[in-house]
């Protein structure tokens, strides 16, 4: 139990640390917007803003009330102001693959959503090739 135990923590650490890489790619003042990264509200938005340019397309009172139903009202618009305001002081962070369409048909399949189909096209490779 002990042995299983250390593997699932020593596995969940590692997950979160590549979240905290990948977050720092996108969103540089990411560790500033929650108090922990992978809370309820936190792990919301990065699934509905996986990228800066997609949370600058919204207002403060539209994110704001989206915040308020992932945390069960315990963001507030401040919190909301706060974020989009560090985004815009961050600058432009989007990289050339992002929102970049692909030709590969994966997410059509039913079950399949599009971090599934990029995690089978990482893995596997340009079947093509």
């Amino acid at each position: 139990m002990v042995a299983r135990r250390n593997v699932i923590v020593k596995h969940a650490s590692g997950l979160k640390n590549q979240m905290h890489q990948q977050l720092s790619y996108h969103y540089p003042s990411y560790n500033k917007f929650f108090c922990d990264i992978d809370g309820k509200a936190a792990l919301a938005f990065w699934e509905k803003y996986p990228a800066p340019h997609q949370v600058l397309t919204v207002g403060v009172d539209e994110l704001a009330e989206y915040l308020r139903e992932a945390s069960h009202n315990t963001c507030s618009t401040r919190k909301a102001e706060g974020i989009l305001g560090l985004v815009k002081q961050d600058g432009e962070t989007k990289r050339n693959f992002q929102g970049a369409p692909t030709d590969y048909k994966l997410e059509s399949m039913d079950g399949i959503s599009t971090i599934a189909a990029a995690e089978l096209v990482a893995e596997i490779g340009d079947i093509r090739l």
